[in-house]
């Protein structure tokens, strides 16, 4: 939960900006308009655009505030995904500035980070800059379906979803695999940095339980017997 920041002159055109004066006009003069209908109106059409998305949540909530341009979402999620996604379709809408995250959600998992998107950028760019690989940019495409409908159809102020890189949990067993011998420790270490590296993964904890202890333990094998890396041949 929280307050999220979006760029208000950019998004979806859903409907048009909502007046925030209730000053009675003059005699003669048009009326004065219902803002309170104004912004009823608004968070109905942010709410309809989000279930057009195939994105919902049970008691699902969307509210719009003219005066501060802030939408607020409620609701619980399913999942984290979904839960994004919502307040990513929500803030990606002309006239809304912030989005107020009200959301729970059944099934937490680690949250993503976002974007905005600047000129210039694109998929492959913004992937390189998060998980130094840009080859991983159809992941970020499809986190954020299916708001995206194209890798090409990015626009300067738009919020993306960067989820984190799925990891891999059986290579991380094998290397701590106490019935191998020590060369083949060694080597199913080796091969799980490698293949940290290739995925370009950012999850500390990958680092922290992976990469730093089989360096640790190739140094010592190393520095051992030369015969260790050798059985790893």
């Amino acid at each position: 939960m929280g307050i999220f920041s979006f760029i208000k002159d950019a998004g979806e055109k859903l409907f048009g900006a909502v007046s925030t004066s209730a000053t009675a006009a003059p005699a003669g003069a048009a009326p004065a308009p219902d803002v309170a209908a104004l912004n009823k109106t608004a968070g109905d059409a942010i709410a309809t655009y989000i279930r057009a998305q195939g994105l919902n949540a049970d008691n699902l909530q969307v509210s719009f505030n003219g005066a501060s341009h802030t939408v607020t979402v409620s609701g619980q999620a399913a999942d984290q995904a979904t839960k994004e996604k919502m307040l990513v379709a929500a803030g990606n809408v002309q006239h809304v500035d912030k989005v107020d995250d009200q959301l729970t959600v059944l099934n937490p998992t680690p949250v993503s980070q976002f974007h905005t998107v600047v000129s210039g950028d694109n998929l492959w760019k913004i992937a390189d800059k998060y998980y130094g690989n840009g080859a991983k940019n159809d992941v970020i495409f499809e986190a954020n379906k299916p708001m995206l409908k194209s890798p090409d159809k990015i626009y300067p102020g738009q919020v993306l979803r960067i989820p984190a890189l799925a990891r891999s949990v059986s290579s991380t067993v094998e290397c701590f695999n106490k019935n191998a011998t020590r060369g083949s420790r060694f080597f199913m270490c080796e091969v799980r940095k490698a293949q940290l590296r290739t995925a370009g993964s950012t999850d500390g904890q990958v680092s922290q339980y992976t990469e730093r202890p089989a360096a640790r333990r190739a140094e010592r094998l190393l520095a051992s017997n030369d015969q260790y890396s050798q059985e790893a041949t």
